[in-house]
């Protein structure tokens, strides 16, 4: 609002609606501003400096911050991961990142998944691991040998299991007709993850086409003997499975992982963090920018369309057009309803920075772009997005890269 003293000309901006681009600068209101630098605009429209900051701790290029589970991670000189500590010392998990990736990050139950878009892994307990294990590239051979079988067709496959007990996937088993009673297997595949300590081995029965389980034995035994028929109890339930692709967007949503990869976005089976059956997607037009789960469905984004994918099952998804313009990449955050919607509302929303405004996305496919009146955002590959309170004001804070 403009104050005018008419007596000595004199006009008094006392309250401050923010930047506006929308429209030639000769047409701007009294409370429209052209610049703003440094500055902040309160719930009262009233204008402050903003104050500086100076970093505490400067340990390298840092980038790719992430909070959650308790943990504080990072990339550190483009080729570490790292985990930061409340006093900002700090480990280092792996070394062997490539260069200057930006990383995405997920939690799933107790851990964070994690990918660059070429590379996978995950952090648990303040420790690098794999997401999901390599299956086997074969199954090897077999031979006859004297036993108890029945002659006739068999089918035999592999699958590694890791200390925590996660089982791998395997591909397509292996076929042998058994004429002498048993069946000799050599030239097994042995996994060169460390923390894989056994492998167990799958047989069916004669003429038959489920695979159970026939024995274990450790990683780096490559020999195995079926002289027996396989008691026809625990069935393998993996195949066809295999570790997320990477990614350049990963989320949980419901029980499964979710991972944007390039155009394609593929989703875990349920219940199953590591485990991801690939012929399972759905291919998008362009490149994925934005997957954002809520409680009843996913918003998912390319650089020319955002969707509402509703539903709770990813194979059941019902896909709905939500805007005719695209999010950039890397600047959503969360917060509840209330904090953007002057204390209406309840629920987490998701904030983030399209081609044509902020945004704010709720349940049910509902989205308020807040910005679009007013001003202009600069086209931009990818950012960053983050909510903060600063002196009782709710403030959602983006930067775009070039």
């Amino acid at each position: 609002m403009a104050i005018t003293n008419p007596n000595e000309g004199v006009y008094e901006h006392s309250e401050f609606a923010g930047l506006r681009n929308v429209v030639p600068a000769e047409r701007l209101g009294l409370e429209d501003l052209v610049v703003a630098t440094n500055v902040d605009i309160d719930d009262s429209l009233e204008i402050s400096l903003r104050p500086g900051f100076s970093a505490p701790v400067v340990s390298g290029d840092i980038r790719s911050l992430f909070v959650g589970t308790g943990m504080c991670l990072a990339s550190r000189n483009g080729t570490d991961l790292i985990r930061v500590f409340p006093d900002f010392t700090f480990d280092t998990l792996r070394t062997d990142l490539i260069p200057l990736r930006d990383i995405s990050y997920a939690v799933l139950g107790n851990y964070v998944g994690w990918s660059n878009g070429l590379q996978t892994g995950v952090v648990q307990a303040g420790e690098a691991r794999t997401w999901g294990l390599a299956t086997p590239m074969a199954q090897g051979n077999a031979a006859s040998m004297g036993g108890t079988l029945r002659a006739g067709r068999y089918q035999y496959a592999v699958t590694f299991i890791r200390n925590d007990g996660q089982q791998s996937g395997t591909p397509r088993a292996e076929g042998f007709e058994v004429t002498e009673g048993g069946m000799a297997l050599t030239d097994l595949p042995v996994s060169y993850d460390p923390s894989v300590f056994a492998k167990l081995v799958w047989a069916t029965d004669t003429n038959s086409e489920t695979l159970y389980h026939a024995g274990t034995i450790p990683n780096a035994q490559t020999t195995f003997n079926l002289v027996a028929p396989v008691k026809q109890t625990v069935v393998l339930s993996t195949q066809f499975f295999g570790p997320p692709p990477a990614g350049q967007i990963v989320r949980a949503f419901n029980g499964r992982s979710l991972v944007a990869s390039g155009s394609v976005l593929f989703y875990s089976e349920p219940l199953a963090y590591e485990l991801f059956d690939l012929r399972k997607n759905y291919p998008f037009a362009g490149d994925i920018t934005l997957v954002e789960p809520m409680n009843d469905g996913v918003y998912l984004s390319t650089s020319d369309a955002l969707f509402w994918l509703s539903g709770s099952i990813p194979e059941k998804w019902e896909f709905n057009d939500a805007l005719s313009y695209g999010a950039i990449l890397g600047t959503t955050d969360y917060c509840t309803a209330d904090m953007i919607f002057d204390g209406k509302g309840n629920g987490p929303v998701a904030v983030f920075t399209t081609t044509q405004g902020i945004c704010v996305a709720r349940d049910g496919g509902q989205i308020t772009n807040i910005t679009q009146d007013r001003f202009t955002i600069p086209s931009a590959a990818k950012g960053a997005g983050m909510i903060r309170r600063h002196k009782g004001t709710v403030q959602y804070v983006a930067a775009l890269r070039d």
